[in-house]
């Protein structure tokens, strides 16, 4: 799944992306570790996220 795909999480600075030894890679919402009300691994692609904010490193153009 590409960084399209996932949507939000893609951009998030609370994901941690997570790949098998398969290659299937997995969005970990990092706000979940403190706030049990953030699903660990959501659906992907996430739409809207009460927790979201925009990482600036994951959004720059090179």
């Amino acid at each position: 799944m590409t960084g399209v795909d996932a949507g939000l999480c893609a951009t998030c600075r609370h994901v941690r992306v997570v790949e098998n030894r398969r290659g299937s890679r997995f969005y970990l919402c990092r706000r979940s570790e403190l706030d049990p009300s953030f699903v660990r691994y959501p659906r992907l692609p996430v739409a809207q996220c009460r927790g979201y904010e925009r990482d600036a490193w994951k959004t720059r153009s090179t």
